[in-house]
């Protein structure tokens, strides 16, 4: 169960660390505008440059957040595996909806606003909050779109393969 909980802790905070970069993805649009507009650079230049240092300046770090965690955790080489993949799909799934939410929205407050909903849904219908047993049945489908419910059912399919039960044999006997 402490490792399910460690996956549910990992991806939610992956999840949560992305709306940090809302903040900086807005204020860096508006300032690429006006410097366009002073024709310093065009929008293109700025796109790559943001796509070659941003980028995996960003991966980089959640890879390294990722390490981190699973070593203090102490995984399981397959377990290991699994999490560092899932965590780094999920990091790119959320960073690309940030990427677009600070692109459409016109500032940082109406950018927070268009992404806590999504991000909200996704963090509830995991498997771990709200099982898809629990869910009303008109709302199966938002497990089918949750990135965090596939992160999950995969890392915690992979734990459960491993899972060995202790031995209830003096939990029995001190009961009867």
């Amino acid at each position: 169960l402490r490792q399910v909980m460690f996956a549910f802790c990992l991806l939610t905070m992956l999840c949560l660390a992305g709306t940090m970069s809302l903040i900086t993805i807005v204020t860096d649009r508006i300032l690429m505008k006006h410097e366009a507009e002073e024709r310093l650079y065009c929008e293109g230049v700025a796109a790559i440059a943001s796509f070659m240092v941003d980028a995996p300046l960003a991966l980089l770090g959640a890879l390294l957040n990722v390490l981190i965690m699973v070593w203090i955790a102490g995984l399981e080489q397959v377990v290991f595996l699994t999490v560092l993949k899932w965590a780094l799909l999920l990091f790119v799934v959320y960073d690309s909806l940030f990427a677009f939410v600070g692109a459409a929205a016109r500032d940082v407050r109406q950018a927070q606003v268009l992404a806590t909903p999504v991000i909200s849904i996704f963090m509830l219908f995991n498997g771990f909050v709200i099982s898809k047993m629990d869910a009303p049945v008109v709302l199966h489908w938002i497990f089918d779109i949750s990135p965090n419910a596939y992160a999950m059912q995969a890392i915690v399919v992979v734990m459960a393969d491993r899972f060995v039960p202790a031995s209830f044999d003096g939990m029995m006997e001190k009961s009867q």
